[in-house]
This record gives C-alpha cells, structure tokens and sequence, in this order.
C-alpha cells in the first residue's frame, strides 16, 4: 500500500505528493473465493454508473490505532503490466505481451506514455484505458500505429486508429439517452 500515516509505513522513493512523502506498507489482502463474488462490485463508496464495469472490493486497513476509510481495489482480467519509465518516445516503447493490463500513471501533465507489441493479422485487440472512472480528471487519448519493414529493413509507420474518449457509453447508447452509463475514457 502507498499512502500517508500508514501505521509501520516506510518512507519511499517515489516522487511526493504535494511535497510530501508517500509512505509504502506491505499487507495481506484476502480476496473472494469464487470467481462469482469476485465479478460483483462489493463496495459502500459512493460510484458513478461508469464504475458498472469494474469488478472488485472495497478495502480498509485495520490496526490497533483504528480502521482507515474505504479504497476501491478491482480486479485484473489479465496479467498487470507496471509502466516503466522513459516510454515517453516512440523509440522508447516499452515492449508488453498480450493480453494484459498496464498499471500506470499519466504524470506530469501532458505525459505520453508508448507501449509496442506484436500484433497478428485477423486478431481483434482491445484497448481501453481507465482513468476517468478511477477519479483522474484526464482527457485520454490512444493512437494505435502499425510499424512495418520494407525489403532494406527500413521502418515504415503508419497510423491504424485514434481513439479518443466520447460521449457513447458502456451499453453503447448516447450519453443523453435514458440508462444512460457515460465514460469519456479512451477505448
């Protein structure tokens, strides 16, 4: 866990927040059993409609000192993927293999973050980022380009698809129509 006045925390070397050091503290979390209870969202926090696709639990941490208020933890689908840095350059790409979740950060303002992988003709590949469902106020945006090679070896890019956020939602009806579940995260 990464926080603040986190009783037995340690002070660590991640950039502070606000000035402020965050501290880290390993605990031991015991999740749902059944895959059943692990696709529920099981939570008193208050959500938004857009959180109706995220599986997970609410957490608080216990000590002698008292307990903590609530923090959303959702599942992974795949295996998670941190984002290292520098991927902030396309000759910088971070290599991933799919499927998977990347776990990152769009810090400071204005980052870019490139991310390659091997892609096979006639696969269907999805990408959808979260983070106005999780509370960053983001303006997210994917482009999706194609790296090819001609017969000198010499790459060739070309863009295959942008995808910004917009007003449709989960259920795939407008942000205005009744049952609405409006997102503008990229996907």
């Amino acid at each position: 866990m990464y926080g603040r006045n986190l009783p037995g925390g340690a002070t660590t070397q991640l950039k502070s927040v606000d000035g402020k050091p965050l501290e880290q503290l390993a605990v031991e979390i015991e999740l749902p059993g059944d895959s059943a209870a692990r696709q529920r969202l099981i939570t008193g926090l208050p959500l938004k409609p857009a959180d109706a696709v995220l599986d997970g639990i609410e957490y608080r941490l216990s000590t002698s000192k008292g307990v903590s208020n609530p923090v959303l933890l959702s599942f992974a689908t795949a295996p998670v993927v941190i984002e290292q840095e520098p991927n902030d350059k396309p000759e910088r790409a971070q290599k991933i293999s799919l499927p998977c979740e990347v776990a990152g950060q769009f810090y400071p303002a204005g980052d870019s973050d490139w991310f390659s992988f091997e892609a096979k003709k006639d696969e269907i590949y999805w990408v959808e980022l979260f983070s106005r469902r999780l509370g960053s106020p983001t303006a997210s945006f994917a482009l999706v380009q194609r790296v090819t090679k001609n017969d000198k070896g010499e790459e060739k890019v070309s863009d295959a698809l942008e995808i910004y956020g917009s007003d449709t939602n989960i259920g795939g009806r407008n942000s205005t129509q009744p049952a609405a579940i409006p997102s503008d995260d990229s996907r």
